[in-house]
């Protein structure tokens, strides 16, 4: 079974690699991340620690090889075009202060936020994956430069309201909400206590059987450092413990749909890399006297020097830039687990949402109209229509008006490993308005022409509330691919 598992990892990874090269965009590069995500990442943690219960030290240095070759092409790629574009965005992938503020912060009802440090995108799938019976949603997000916890942390708060500014000690980064230091956990803390958020550590949480009294409509639960512990200990002790943190956030979820609570986001700061402990990268010249701040995956320099190193801007100080190592390299010599640049498994994070009931009534209904079902181009044109109260369309009662949608439109397919991926290019997924009164809305959904496709292929047509998830129409439309495309 470990060979299986093995020679499955090692054809992931060279599919990958091939689909990185081909990749020449940014967010082409972030969607292979994505896509690859739970067959790459997540699987060759799972490889590792297999191999090291079973005392095969062989089958981790296949394993590590083939995934360096996948992370280092993808990764230098990805900075040379990143670093190119001269902006922090990821087109396609929200930031995750935006995303947060919209749909967790500001929305209404009652929810709860656990906030885990270190949580990589493939390990939000594996928690996913633990959650077989619930409503879960994972989503892509743009992580805060640089990917280390002070700047992440503080970019998980609802800021909108709020002075940001930024100070230096030592060699340590120390954001500032209206003046207070927010590199401090407890100052956090209290920002979102004065937010109105009733605030928790997980181990009060998981220390009762049933819930305390007077937990609050918003509550926060924080204090999950163990990934982020583990691996700066040593890369080997986070692969041997991550699944049991894994199951520890699943249980969390699964203990607070039972204290009543509807709706569950995990969210994170940053994502991390892991690589051969033997293989590391060369390091990458920066000179401390050039630098405010300077760590082993990013450095903070001056505005307005002309050094030479590639950084971007840095976005509650204009006065500085955030230097960055092309790829996977250090500026100076680090372990094996690292954070602070920007490779993808730094940057993109995961927002997971779990929800134990859909509260759909009230929306309005939405009808989908296709020309065709059979595809002779790699495109889909869709028509959404508004359903009257009462149809089939959504169920809704005439007596009550019905709100709008917003529907997030995708097509997927399943590939040879069972994982349904879009066939979309990155970031292309449509977020479509339907409300009574605007009537019917059309959307054209273009394919990735990275991929290829078969005649007699079925591909799934995807459409879903962003807000609910209630898909439509029920259980989505097969489209069939008509001729070799």
């Amino acid at each position: 079974m470990l060979l299986h598992q093995l020679q499955k990892l090692v054809a992931a990874c060279e599919r990958a690699t091939q689909r990185a090269e081909r990749a020449d965009a940014v967010d082409a590069l972030a969607g292979v991340f994505v896509d690859e995500a739970a067959a790459v990442d997540a699987a060759h943690i799972e490889v590792r620690r297999h191999a090291e219960q079973q005392n095969q030290p062989a089958v981790t240095t296949v394993a590590d090889r083939a995934y360096a070759a996948y992370a280092n092409t993808l990764n230098g790629r990805f900075f040379e075009r990143y670093v190119g574009g001269g902006s922090a965005d990821i087109p396609g992938l929200p930031f995750v202060t935006e995303r947060l503020e919209a749909r967790v912060w500001t929305t209404q009802g009652r929810r709860a936020v656990l906030v885990v440090d270190a949580l990589r995108y493939d390990c939000a799938h594996l928690v996913r994956q633990a959650l077989p019976n619930l409503d879960v949603r994972l989503d892509p997000l743009r992580a805060a430069l640089p990917t280390v916890t002070p700047v992440g942390m503080t970019a998980l708060l609802p800021l909108s309201s709020t002075e940001v500014s930024f100070d230096v000690k030592g060699n340590g980064l120390h954001p500032r909400l209206d003046g207070k230091d927010a590199a401090v956990s407890s100052n956090r803390i209290a920002f979102l206590r004065a937010f109105g958020a009733d605030c928790r550590r997980i181990d009060d949480i998981e220390a009762h059987a049933e819930p305390p009294d007077a937990l609050g409509d918003l509550l926060v639960v924080f204090g999950h450092e163990e990934v982020d512990h583990l691996g700066h200990g040593s890369a080997d002790a986070l692969v041997r413990h991550v699944h049991g943190e894994i199951e520890r956030i699943a249980r969390l979820v699964r203990k607070l749909h039972r204290w009543g609570y509807p709706e569950v986001h995990v969210v994170t700061d940053h994502g991390f890399i892991l690589l051969d402990e033997d293989r590391l990268p060369d390091e990458v010249p920066c000179d401390r006297d050039w630098c405010r701040v300077r760590k082993a995956r990013f450095a903070l320099v001056p505005a307005e020097a002309d050094l030479p190193v590639a950084s971007l801007p840095f976005d509650w100080d204009p006065t500085l830039r955030v230097a960055l190592p092309p790829g996977l390299a250090f500026f100076q010599a680090e372990q094996a687990f690292s954070h602070g640049g920007a490779a993808l498994q730094e940057l993109v994070i995961p927002h997971l949402v779990s929800r134990s009931e859909v509260a759909a009534a009230k929306r309005i209904g939405v009808e989908v109209v296709l020309p065709t079902f059979e595809l002779l181009r790699a495109a889909v044109k869709v028509t959404l229509q508004p359903a009257p109260p009462g149809s089939g369309g959504g169920g809704q009662m005439a007596l009550f008006p019905a709100a709008g949608r917003t529907l997030r439109l995708d097509v997927l397919r399943t590939d040879e490993t069972g994982t349904r991926v879009s066939v979309l290019a990155a970031g292309r997924q449509k977020e479509v308005g339907v409300d009574a009164d605007a009537g019917e809305r059309n959307a054209t959904l273009f394919f990735d022409s990275a991929q290829s496709f078969a005649a007699g292929e079925l591909l799934d047509l995807d459409i879903r509330d962003v807000e609910t998830t209630e898909q439509f129409p029920p259980g989505g439309v097969k489209l069939t691919v008509g001729r070799d495309l």
